[in-house]
């Protein structure tokens, strides 16, 4: 799954009419994480909100987000 994090949003590509469309306003979690287990150094990040569908022409409102897919 990727996802980046412009002005504050986390965004999420999914694919169309995937199982992300069932979750057009719902409350939601995301997490993400990073160990290294040399270092035995890591961190993580729990944001909860709620889901919202965008599509690709409103990606452009959101500052500091560039949509590499183009």
């Amino acid at each position: 799954m990727a996802f980046t994090v412009p002005d504050g949003h986390v965004l999420v590509r999914c694919a169309r009419d995937s199982w992300a469309d069932r979750l057009d306003g719902v409350m939601v979690g995301f997490e993400a994480d990073s160990l290294d287990a040399q270092n035995r150094t890591g961190w993580t990040i729990l944001v909860l909100g709620r889901a919202r569908l965008l599509e690709r022409s409103q990606l452009t409102e959101l500052s500091g987000f560039t949509d590499r897919a183009r």
